[in-house]
């Protein structure tokens, strides 16, 4: 075999893996964090506001993980004035593991999640809540195995 049928292969092998990847890339499945996502970059100031109050607070929301749930505390200095809002379980892995829980927490500020809601690994919780007439916006990383 001379020189020139080994190019011819060398390229041949190279235009059918390059083809390959482009299939493989085609058929891949991409969720973007959220499907509007271009209209809520327009409106991203006022979540902002929301973030600064979150630290004027000094706390934020804490996720914790027991056997029947996961428990969403909410800060001591808003629990006199109940928060109302909805809480926001992004699944990074598939969109359609995504799912909202309006806020009701207890008296002691305390939601419970149960476990059977949660069918991903890995979540982007997002609050967005208000109370005394402030409003609130955080976002919270949530791994569960």
């Amino acid at each position: 075999m001379n020189w020139g049928y080994k190019i011819a292969i060398a390229y041949t092998a190279f235009v059918v893996g390059i083809l390959y990847m482009v299939y493989r890339t085609s058929i891949e499945k991409v969720d973007l964090m959220d499907d509007n996502y271009y209209a809520k970059e327009l409106a991203f100031q006022e979540q902002i506001n929301k973030m600064h109050n979150v630290k004027a607070l000094g706390d934020d929301i804490v996720l914790s993980r027991n056997n029947e749930g996961v428990d969403v505390k909410f800060p001591e200095e808003i629990q006199p004035n109940m928060p109302s809002g909805k809480l926001v379980f992004k699944c990074m892995a598939d969109q359609q593991k995504d799912f909202e829980v309006e806020i009701s927490p207890d008296a002691n500020g305390i939601q419970r999640i149960p476990m059977e809601k949660f069918t991903g690994k890995y979540y982007m919780v997002q609050g967005d809540w208000m109370a005394a007439g402030v409003s609130y916006y955080s976002e919270k990383e949530l791994f569960l195995r």
